[in-house]
Parts: structure tokens; sequence; C-alpha cells
């Protein structure tokens, strides 16, 4: 179903076509692997760059050096997943980042240079599992925690998304993955901003607020089972929130000042407050 005034992707691709309906107009919108996205108003004709980082372009560093310090793991497809390092960031994180709650845990390297972890489900299949209130409030408390542990060990995650979240193959346990905390999303008010004016990276205001604000979008992709790519979606469409209990602690949370925001302690105690029959459901 396409929504009007939503920007809504066809494909998952590199090459990503959309659509957004307004009232009155017709546009379209495609996503180049160059990650520019020009959206075309019918009725003015007008056409609008919009900037959209691009996932599979980002600049890789090299990483080798950090890499053959990990321990050699004799890697089992079974129960291992591997991948390539692409940031000199990522390593000393996932080291820094070893034991805490919820966080993918890396185990060492292959003999080829790969990092691997435990082999996990993805986010999105873990959103699209009947979990009921009960669940949702089980597996949001358990991303609250581990962004308060990286906050605590004085980490900015800069990139909570459905695509980085990881569960276990019962669904029980949710864990956040992607630590490089390099790029990062810019649907959050003052980094699209930032990134509006040209800012460099080293000048994004990346802050636990902004992870707050993404905390708060990626609770919504949970517990709606979308993929929110850009703030045509999360924030201009308006229509993106989950229904209550929930929907007023994404409301607190996509506050459009850094202030207005709680912090992740407040937003575990509400997630706490939410009244289920059951907690172990």
């Amino acid at each position: 179903m396409i929504m009007r005034g939503h920007l809504v992707a066809t494909s998952m691709s590199r090459f990503t076509t959309c659509l957004v309906l307004f009232p009155g107009t017709s546009s379209a919108c495609t996503r180049t692997s160059l990650g520019t996205c020009f959206l075309v108003i019918a009725r003015s004709r007008a056409t609008i760059p919009l900037r959209i980082f691009d996932d599979d372009n980002d600049a890789e560093e090299d990483t080798a050096d950090l890499v053959t310090q990990l321990p050699l793991v004799a890697f089992d497809e079974r129960v291992h997943f591997a991948k390539p390092s692409k940031f000199r960031s990522e390593i000393p994180n996932l080291l820094k980042a070893k034991g805490l709650p919820h966080i993918v845990q890396l185990l060492g390297r292959t003999e080829d240079g790969r990092l691997v972890f435990p082999k996990l489900i993805i986010g999105q299949r873990l959103a699209a599992a009947p979990v009921g209130i009960a669940g949702c409030r089980r597996i949001l408390l358990q991303l609250a925690d581990a962004l308060i542990s990286l906050h605590s060990i004085g980490l900015i995650h800069r990139d909570l998304a459905l695509r980085n979240v990881l569960a276990s193959p019962d669904y029980w346990t949710a864990y956040l993955c992607d630590l490089e905390c390099c790029y990062g999303s810019s649907q959050c008010p003052e980094i699209a901003d930032a990134f509006a004016h040209g800012l460099d990276l080293s000048a994004v205001p990346y802050s636990r607020k902004s992870d707050v604000y993404m905390f708060g979008q990626l609770m919504a992709d949970f517990i709606l089972c979308n993929g929110t790519r850009t703030r045509w979606q999360s924030i201009l469409g308006g229509n993106w929130l989950p229904p209550a209990p929930f929907r007023s602690i994404v409301l607190a949370c996509v506050a459009a000042e850094p202030s207005a925001r709680p912090d992740m302690h407040q937003i575990k105690a509400m997630l706490q407050a939410i009244p289920v029959a059951d907690v172990a459901k």
C-alpha cells in the first residue's frame, strides 16, 4: 500500500526506485548508486536534489593491522557470521564493548581477515515475529540497555536502525550491531541540518540525544515493521507512529529540540512502566 505523503521504496537494492504521493501531485524519486535522490513533482515540474547517504559507497579504511591482532577463530558457518572490517573505529569499539549487555560480541578473525561474530537473526525478521505488547516491551528494554551501556563507555552509536539489530534464533533476545560509530543516519533534525550546511563529518553534532531521537525511530520501525530510510518518511509524513502504549514514548524521543528529549534511563523507565498482563510473554 502506498500512503499519501510517504516515500515508499520498491526494493532494497543499490538502485532503488521510490514513489512519493502528495495531495494533487504525483512524484517519482530515484536513488542512484551515488547516493543522490531527485524528487520530481509533476504539477510544478520542480526537481529538488536530496542528499541520501548510500551505505554501499562508504569510504573504506585499511584495517589490516587491527584485524591481525585478533585471535584466529575456526570458522563454522553453522554458528558463526563473518564480515570484512571497513573502518578503523570498529574493532576498538567492539573490544571496548566486550561483555556489555545486548551488544553483538566480536569473537575474532578468520584466516582471510574477516571479523567473526555469533550467527544471529536479522532485525527485520525479529520485527515480523508475532511478539505482542509484552514482547515488544521486552525487546525494546533490551535495546535500551544496550544503548545505555554504550553511552556509559563514551560511545555514540549514530546509526540506530532496524538493519542494525540482531536477534537470537528463538527471537527472545535482541542485540545492537554496527559499532563503527562513524557515519550515521541523517534523519535526526540537528544532524540533517549539519549535513545540509555541508559540515565536515567531524563537526556533525552526533550525541546521546541524537541517539535518543533515532531510538524513537527504531521503536516505531520495530513495532510497525517499517524500514524508514529518509526524513520524508519519518518526519514529514507524520503517520509513521506506533499506537499506544508506545506512541507517547516515540513522540518524546523525536522531539525537535535535543534538550526536550529524555535520556535513555528515562526512556527505559517509560518502557518499564508499560502495563502488561504477563511480562514473560
